[in-house]
């Protein structure tokens, strides 16, 4: 629960990790122009590329892409919508490793503010500038990426290693056992 204000000219574009398919049967350069008329099929085409929507891929029908094309769609749209803060929940699942090469570049290329909900430390560590954990004990907040958090976690836990005196204090007992024993075997061996 909670609640939140949003800033005067905030237009939140919200990219959700269950893709819905669209019965649809427009091609994706046409359902493309039909959302956004006011660009150019040539401007429409360059930026399909760069969500590796190439040659005649623009031609396949919205009702047969794939999940992972589905979710460029729904990307590339979330960015054409001139939403200046995206909030991405896992938007790298269903995504090959050539798509998620082209969605971390476009990403990077974005010019608003995200909040992406992810499990890929790779994409949290080439886009991330701050790092929020959500545990069982609130909310802690790291300043930086991906290897910023680890390091802060690595530094916070050095002072609370586990003592190994257990073990020391076991092997002192047998070593001490033993040169008990050997004395014991040399002094019998003497008085023979």
């Amino acid at each position: 629960s909670g609640s939140y204000r949003l800033g005067a000219g905030v237009r939140v574009g919200y990219f959700t990790q269950e893709t819905m398919r669209e019965a649809n049967d427009n091609t994706v350069l046409l359902e493309m122009q039909n959302r956004f008329p006011r660009h150019e099929a040539k401007t429409l085409r360059n930026l399909l590329g760069a969500f590796l929507f190439h040659g005649d891929d623009v031609f396949k029908r919205m009702d047969a892409l794939s999940g992972g094309e589905t979710a460029r769609i729904q990307l590339l749209t979330l960015m054409l919508q001139g939403s200046n803060v995206l909030f991405l929940d896992e938007p790298s699942n269903h995504l090959d490793i050539a798509s998620r090469e082209a969605l971390e570049q476009a990403l990077e290329s974005y010019g608003g503010s995200m909040l992406i909900v992810t499990h890929d430390r790779y994409l949290a560590n080439r886009l991330a500038d701050r790092i929020v954990v959500m545990g069982y004990n609130g909310m802690e907040e790291f300043c930086g990426d991906w290897d910023d958090y680890k390091a802060a976690l690595v530094e916070r836990t050095e002072g609370f290693e586990k003592p190994e005196r257990a073990k020391n204090d076991y092997v002192l007992m047998r070593e001490q056992r033993a040169a008990i024993n050997r004395a014991k075997s040399a002094l019998s061996r003497a008085e023979k």
